[in-house]
Parts: C-alpha cells; sequence; structure tokens
C-alpha cells in the first residue's frame, strides 16, 4: 500500500532545506538530519524530488561531505542505511576530517593488490598485506566481505577460536569528500578502505592504534595475512641471518609458487634509503620474481602505489630488483609458514 503522505510534509521538507542552506552552507549534520526525518516513514518518490531540487538549486552551498551524503541518499533512492560508530581517527586528524557516505560495491572488476593504496595514515604493513592476499587470494577476501544491503558491510577474520564477524558501515574518514585513509584506484571500489576500517574496528584500537609502526608491528603484519587466509605467521631475518642471494632467491620464489602472501620490510635508517627509490621502515608486497637476461629479479609494490626505484617504467609502485639490491636493502620479510594455509591462526579476537 502506498505511504499517505501528511498534507504539506514535502513543502515542510522544501522549507527545511531551504533554512538549511540559508546561512550559505548545508553541512553533514543538516543532511543527517533531514534524511533521517525524510527515512522515518519510508522515502517517497516526492522526496527524492525535493532533495534531488535542493542539491541543483543549492549545490555550491553543500559542503563536500554534505553534497556526497545527499547523492548516496539518492542514489539508494532513499533506502534505510545503518549509521554505526565508526573507530576513533587519529587526535591530529580530529578537526580535518568528516566521514562522507560511500556510494559504490565492493570489488569492482575484481580484487587485485593494485587497487588499494595506503592513506595519511602509518599502516604501510596492513596495506601491503592486504595487496600480498589481494594478488594470492583474491577469493579469500571476497568470501571475507558480505555487504548487507543496508549500508553496511560484514567482514569475517579467522582466529583460533573460530570466525570472528565485525560489521562497519560505509562512512568513511574524508577530506573535500575524498579517503584520506585507505583508498582505492577506483573510487567506486570499496573493499580495501572498508577491510582497513573493519580492521581497525577488530583491534579494537581504531584508526589511532594501528597507526606507525609500533613494537607489535610483525606480529600485526602476520596477523593481517592469517586472519584472512589461516595459518601460521612466519618471518626471514635477511640482515642477520647470513642467507645468500641465490637461497634467498629461491625462498622467495617457493612462497610465490605455493601461493604464500608475503611482505619484505626496509630497514629503520633512513639515510640508508637516500636516492634509492625505496623508504626506510616500509612494507612492500611481494609480487612474483623472474629470471630475465641472466638476472634473478625480485618484483616488489610500494602499498602508495607510487615511488620506486629510477628505470621500472611507469610511477605505479610496482617495480624490479636484482635479488642482491634485495639483499643489500631489505632487513627482512613477513609470510605465512608452508603448509599451514587454512588453518586457524594463532590469534584471537581482542575481548
Amino acid at each position: 500500500m502506498p505511504r499517505v503522505v501528511a498534507p504539506n510534509s514535502l513543502a515542510s521538507l522544501r522549507s527545511a532545506l531551504a533554512h538549511a542552506a540559508r546561512d550559505g552552507k548545508v553541512d553533514v549534520a543538516d543532511v543527517k538530519r533531514l534524511t533521517e526525518r525524510a527515512r522515518k516513514d519510508g522515502v517517497t518518490a516526492g522526496e527524492l524530488e525535493v532533495f534531488s531540487r535542493a542539491l541543483a538549486r543549492h549545490g555550491d552551498r553543500f559542503e563536500a561531505d554534505a553534497k556526497a551524503m545527499t547523492s548516496v541518499f539518492l542514489d539508494s533512492k532513499g533506502l534505510a542505511t545503518k549509521d554505526l560508530d565508526d573507530p576513533a581517527v587519529l587526535s591530529e586528524h580530529v578537526d580535518r576530517l568528516g566521514w562522507t557516505w560511500t556510494d559504490g560495491t565492493l570489488a569492482v572488476d575484481g580484487i587485485k593488490a593494485t587497487d588499494i593504496t595506503q592513506g595519511y595514515i602509518g599502516d604501510c604493513y596492513l596495506v601491503s598485506a592486504l595487496a600480498s592476499v589481494a594478488h594470492l587470494h583474491p577469493d579469500a577476501i571476497a568470501r571475507a566481505m558480505k555487504d548487507l544491503g543496508d549500508g553496511t558491510v560484514a567482514v569475517t577474520f579467522q582466529t583460533a577460536t573460530g570466525p570472528h564477524t565485525v560489521v562497519v558501515d560505509k562512512e568513511l574518514p574524508t577530506a573535500d569528500g575524498k579517503a584520506f585513509y585507505a583508498r582505492s584506484t577506483d573510487v567506486k571500489e570499496l573493499w580495501g578502505p572498508l577491510l582497513e576500517k573493519a580492521f581497525a574496528e577488530f583491534t579494537k584500537r581504531g584508526y589511532a592504534g594501528i597507526d606507525g609502526m609500533k613494537p607489535e608491528v610483525v606480529t600485526t603484519t602476520g596477523h593481517v595475512m592469517t586472519l584472512l587466509v589461516g595459518g601460521q605467521p612466519a618471518g626471514i631475518d635477511l640482515k642477520n641471518g647470513g642467507h645468500g642471494d641465490q637461497l634467498v632467491f629461491d625462498t622467495l620464489k617457493s612462497l610465490v609458487d605455493e601461493k604464500l602472501p608475503t611482505i619484505l620490510a626496509t630497514g629503520s635508517e633512513p639515510d640508508r634509503y637516500v636516492n634509492t627509490g625505496l623508504y626506510g621502515s616500509h612494507g612492500y608486497s611481494l609480487l612474483g620474481v623472474v629470471e630475465e637476461n641472466g638476472q634473478r629479479l625480485v618484483e616488489l609494490r610500494n602499498p602508495w602505489g607510487f615511488a620506486e626505484p629510477a628505470g621500472n617504467g611507469a610511477d605505479d609502485g610496482v617495480f624490479r630488483l636484482p635479488i642482491t639490491e634485495v639483499m643489500k636493502h631489505f632487513d627482512g620479510l613477513l609470510t605465512v609458514m608452508p603448509g599451514t594455509l587454512g588453518q586457524p591462526p594463532p590469534f584471537t579476537a581482542p575481548s
């Protein structure tokens, strides 16, 4: 049965939108208040038209985040959207960031390592780990995420005590309407930013708690990969392990062949990386190894999606280095122990 609209309700909504724009700006709080009012009893075509005309008439007065929120409301035809509590952002970003509802799907043209890039937060270990899993096990990410159709996504992590699901909404921290933390190369593709948000929620530390190379970073990196593909995290000390070039190259090849997600980490001394195209205290995803023209090359990806050693073509963060250069610049690697994929990881969900 069609909803019965109270007399003058659309006129009242038009008046409220005009009033919101009267001070020269329509902000997120205005849009939240008015869309919630429209959704109270189910959204009519007339109400959608009122919002559409208001956006066209007063578009220059809508703040970027408010305009994005209104567009999502219109694109969703006013369907109910759950607004959940969001993970805390970094303290220095509190006054700088807004929250924007995103309009898109979890994946566009499949799930790939190059879909996700790191934003203005020090979680290279997390983004490079997610990219490594996406490269070798895109199906694991697809299985872990479910769009619930109400503006929220359920993300299931594997733990020692079984699957653990967290639910996050599609509202992301933004500046000027653009994603501020993890980003997608296609703005309509959401799996990367939402997995970062879900991980921040899962750890109960928020975005602020997953920022930076903290003492637990080794565990955390292994944690991310095994939470998605299972297994036991493992590491190799490349700096002090006494391993030869050939042994390390053969090991990297074996890890790729066995589809074991792997991160290579640089050392903490910034001066060591001047003019190399590499950066200290940084994690890089292992994409592959190849022998070409007598050279043993290792293919890596910078989670920034740019910045790489010279001579590697397009500045997209993907590059190849001879194994001798890998041994010179990288201090360690983090991976999943062979033979353990699919087994419960040793980590439990934070209580």
